[in-house]
């Protein structure tokens, strides 16, 4: 399972990526506001740098959702002991208000 965490972000980020490097350049270019829209920005970066750039910075957007999810999955592992309740039959349960401290405790950990 632990293992199987860093898989995770590896389907979404080629569909996604060209949005986050359109998000950038938006977010780097908002005072002279060249880039206006989403639409207009994915033409004018395709149109400018070759439409193989709106994948630029895709392996350092991997390792980073790599990271986090594996962090935030072995965190909530590390957690959730702490916060079960003992069943009569010996497992443990996550109360919800355990699996909000849980999920809350990990979200302030990381400064969201």
């Amino acid at each position: 399972m632990r293992a199987a965490v860093i898989l995770l972000p590896g389907p979404q980020v080629p569909l996604l990526q060209p949005f986050d490097v359109v998000r950038t350049r938006m977010q780097a270019d908002a005072m002279s506001g060249n880039y206006r829209s989403t639409i207009g920005t994915l033409r004018l970066v395709a149109a400018e740098t070759g439409v193989i750039s709106l994948w630029r910075g895709t392996s350092a957007t991997v390792l980073r959702l790599a990271l986090g999810a594996g962090t935030h999955f072995f965190v909530l592992e590390e957690l959730k002991p702490l916060f079960a309740k003992l069943q009569p039959d010996g497992s443990s349960k996550l109360s919800t208000f355990g699996a909000a401290a849980t999920g809350r405790g990990f979200r302030v950990g990381r400064g969201i």
